[in-house]
């Protein structure tokens, strides 16, 4: 079924109208060859961070209004815009990546908004240090943190008025850098509605050779810790901006589904769901096309086989 779902997304007219303002003409018929030349693409002309983080994007380039249309309009049509919510009503478990910022407290309001039960709620993030720019928006509500997990309690604690129960170590179960350690925080809370669902706010360890971790490792740390409890017949949201959910969503299926037989669903909001606008420009938009094509790419091999139903 995921090999079909995964089919469909690289079949996405959407990518050919992008492609060809590079120039470039996407093969049509064979899924496997089109996969491999749009990462080829999105690695060539849309890696704008160049190993950096989010916040070093550049500025537009060269896109004109005709050109900046055609990556928006792209962009919605793959899912990367307009708000989306919960598919089903009832989930084993809501998953909420961490970020940078608001990016922690907003994500879990928006998952506080879906009409939906829920066993548990997990929050995934590291120890990645706050950064002097990310204050400006991290300081409205968790204004002693200094790490992304600090920001993730605090959301917690904002949202739900909860205090921490316990912090545990863990095992990574992945090699990870020297120094750095897998911990979780536990909320406690009761089965039922999202708003009183128990909390884990977890944070996974820099591989070794990076300096934090990132969206995978994090699924992975989740993957171990709840390993006992996902099953083929557990279905879990995640939810997030609409802005990455595409990738995200492709990461947790390639971890969570391929571990644990469990369904994904995704929840994303618009740039503009809390009435503050964010522009989507061009840069912004390609970039986060090219992770959605790196974690479908990563999802082939990881599936041991690119042979996709064309």
């Amino acid at each position: 079924m995921w090999h079909d779902d995964l089919a469909s997304r690289i079949h996405s007219a959407a990518w050919d109208r992008v492609a060809t303002l590079f120039g470039t003409r996407l093969p049509r018929t064979d899924v496997t060859a089109r996969l491999a030349a749009l990462t080829a693409l999105a690695r060539s002309h849309w890696d704008f961070r160049l190993g950096g983080e989010r916040s070093d994007l550049g500025n537009d380039l060269w896109f004109d209004s005709r050109s900046a249309a055609i990556v928006v309009d792209a962009a919605a049509e793959l899912d990367m815009v307009h708000s989306t919510r919960a598919a089903a009503d009832r989930y084993d478990g809501v998953i909420v990546p961490g970020g940078a910022g608001h990016a922690p407290l907003r994500r879990l309001t928006y998952a506080l908004e879906q009409r939906i039960e829920c066993a548990w709620i997990a929050m995934l993030g590291s120890d990645r240090m706050v950064t002097d720019e990310e204050r400006v928006r991290s300081d409205l509500y968790a204004p002693a943190a200094r790490t992304e997990f600090d920001l993730m309690s605090a959301a917690v604690e904002v949202s739900s008025g909860r205090s921490s129960s316990e912090d545990v170590m863990l095992a990574a179960g992945y090699e990870h850098a020297p120094g750095t350690t897998a911990r979780l925080r536990r909320y406690h809370g009761d089965p039922g509605p999202v708003s009183s669902a128990p909390v884990w706010c977890l944070s996974a360890p820099a591989p070794a050779g990076r300096t934090r971790a990132a969206t995978e490792h994090t699924f992975e740390l989740l993957s171990a810790v709840a390993s006992q409890v996902l099953h083929p017949f557990s279905r879990l949201l995640v939810v997030t901006n609409a802005l990455y959910a595409p990738y995200q969503h492709m990461h947790a299926l390639r971890v969570l589904t391929a571990s644990t037989g469990a369904r994904v669903d995704v929840a994303g909001f618009s740039a503009g769901h809390f009435g503050h606008e964010v522009r989507l420009s061009p840069v912004l938009l390609l970039q986060e096309m090219k992770s959605y094509v790196d974690s479908m790419w990563r999802f082939t091999l990881g599936a041991g086989s690119v042979e996709l139903a064309a």
